[in-house]
């Protein structure tokens, strides 16, 4: 049973945090567009 929950979390943690890269550098690129900035 615990194996069977221990499998389940990581993909779910490893989508958490993809997302929340994701969320940050598209919020990043259009500040950055809105300012002007280069993102490098």
């Amino acid at each position: 049973m615990m194996m069977t929950i221990y499998f389940l979390v990581w993909p779910v943690l490893s989508a958490l945090i993809l997302l929340l890269l994701i969320v940050n550098l598209v919020r990043d690129w259009s500040n950055a567009r809105k300012t002007g900035e280069a993102m490098i």
